[in-house]
């Protein structure tokens, strides 16, 4: 079963220009290249792949052709990252998955008329569901993005996070983000939820808001503490 966290799919940590290469092309449509690639060389921030001539689009768009039938793409590792409001179709996107997250607690919590969201409800709602212990037949991506996005609306609701639309060198990612331009902390929802499903992770949720709302103090905190004090007197 393929899980589609997201439009595109934040990748794990990266570690070596080839992982770097298969990620962006990835991201970017382009799957059929990771079979293409002749040498893969890192110059400065740029990435430079050699791939062979002819063999798919990607190089007629990002790339030039070479006289002895290769090609080298070269390709931003650093792209700094860019933020932007998520569109109509993107909100109703969002809205619909909290529905499903409804339909999610009230199978796990009958009683719950109001169909609260909190980290802690939406931890059990997710753990029934994957034990089989509701009726539901919602299809696995369909939870993810209704658990994910329900976590990141309980984050917008209350502790000053908004929704975003970040790009950058790894792809295009819907997440939620707090103190813009002060440290950013960000969070992909969706993703995160998706990387515990394929480990059969349960209880997680309760743990990262803990940590994220921490990590958002400490930068807070930090950032104001900066303001109030003397530029001759940093500390």
């Amino acid at each position: 079963m393929t899980i589609t966290a997201s439009r595109r799919v934040r990748p794990a940590p990266i570690v070596t220009s080839v992982h770097r290469f298969v990620v962006l092309v990835t991201n970017l449509g382009y799957g059929r290249v990771i079979d293409n690639i002749l040498g893969v060389t890192e110059l400065g921030d740029l990435l430079v792949i050699v791939v062979k001539d002819g063999s798919f689009d990607f190089q007629q768009r990002c790339g030039k052709s070479h006289p002895v039938g290769l090609s080298w793409v070269v390709l931003p590792m650093n792209m700094k990252q860019k933020f932007c409001q998520p569109n109509d179709a993107e909100l109703e996107w969002i809205a619909n998955s909290i529905v499903n997250a409804c339909t999610l607690v009230t199978a796990s919590r009958p009683e719950d008329v109001e169909c609260k969201m909190t980290p802690e409800i939406l931890d059990v709602a997710y753990k029934n569901w994957l034990n089989g212990d509701t009726k539901l037949d919602m299809p696995a991506n369909d939870v993810i993005h209704a658990i994910g996005f329900a976590f990141g609306q309980f984050l917008v609701d209350h502790d000053g996070f908004e929704w975003t639309i970040v790009s950058d060198q790894f792809g295009t990612d819907l997440g939620v983000r707090a103190l813009p331009d002060r440290g950013d902390v960000l969070i992909y929802p969706a993703n995160m939820v998706a990387k515990r499903w394929e480990t059969q992770e349960t209880d997680f949720l309760v743990p990262i808001y803990q940590g994220v709302i921490d990590q958002r103090n400490k930068i807070r905190d930090s950032w104001d503490s900066q303001r109030k004090s003397p530029w001759w007197k940093p500390w």
